[in-house]
């Protein structure tokens, strides 16, 4: 791992971007089952509820936060304006904070390598197109190799925080006397 990455605490998240609705189901799939390995995990649907001035948060929790960039890639992410925005701030981060590998592609469905976005087109994507499941080994041993920060003690915890957000669980709930 990068030294920066070593030494820089307060990078501990693990970013997913995707397209927003149309890789909903597989972002909250991917985010549970790494939580459930330790990870902190960020995405918009565990960490955006109502009211906030998201693309300040989505900018912050990039810039930083995170200590990897999950780059979801279906054939609909790279016509999402939000999605190209966020791996800009990916990509401008990735070359000014000294991250090595910042930037990990998730090829989700088959999109041609043609039509991958600039900033990922010379980077080996992880592909999940055989099954998911063969998809999160590999990035579980990619995340492994670079020596990404988890929980290493409670991991029981680090999922049911990501649980809660994700549900949105005790949001709205009255107690009555």
């Amino acid at each position: 791992m990068d030294n920066d990455q070593a030494t820089d605490k307060s990078r501990r998240l693990i970013f997913i971007s995707h397209a927003t609705p149309q890789d909903n189901d597989f972002t909250a799939w991917l985010g549970a089952r790494l939580a459930s390995a330790g990870y902190e995990v960020w995405s918009d649907l565990t960490q955006l509820v109502g009211g906030e001035v998201f693309w300040k948060d989505i900018e912050e929790a990039i810039r930083k936060h995170s200590v990897k960039f999950l780059s979801v890639l279906s054939p609909v992410a790279p016509e999402k304006r939000g999605f190209m925005k966020e791996l800009s701030v990916a990509d401008a981060v990735e070359a000014t904070a000294g991250l090595g590998d910042f930037i990990i592609p998730l090829r989700l469905k088959d999109i041609p390598f043609s039509e991958l976005p600039i900033q990922i087109h010379n980077k080996n994507a992880i592909d999940f197109m055989c099954g998911w499941h063969l998809g999160l080994a590999r990035l579980l041993e990619k995340l492994e190799k670079d020596g990404t920060p988890r929980r290493t003690g409670d991991v029981e915890s680090s999922l049911t925080d990501w649980t809660k957000r994700f549900l949105h669980l005790g949001e709205g709930v009255e107690k009555e006397d």
